[in-house]
């Protein structure tokens, strides 16, 4: 099951902090594009900044493909 949405962290802001607007705003349409088709390709100039990105999103989604692949019911609740 494919999610429909991302989460962006407020630590993130670090890692991107002396970025241009430029190079923010092509990051912010990298990370969209991988999402959106799986395109991971980025210049070099953002390239740090979007692996940063996408390692975490990848986390996550290894996290929520185990969760969506439970069965029903898994793990028992406390009755």
């Amino acid at each position: 099951m494919k999610k429909d949405g991302f989460i962006l962290y407020k630590s993130f802001y670090a890692p991107v902090s002396s970025l241009s607007d430029a190079q923010l705003g092509r990051l912010f349409r990298a990370i969209f594009r991988y999402r959106i088709d799986g395109i991971s390709e980025v210049e070099s100039d953002i390239q740090m900044a979007f692996n940063f990105f996408k390692s975490q999103m990848d986390n996550e989604d290894e996290k929520y493909s185990q969760i969506v692949e439970q069965p029903y019911g898994w793990p028992p609740t406390k009755g």
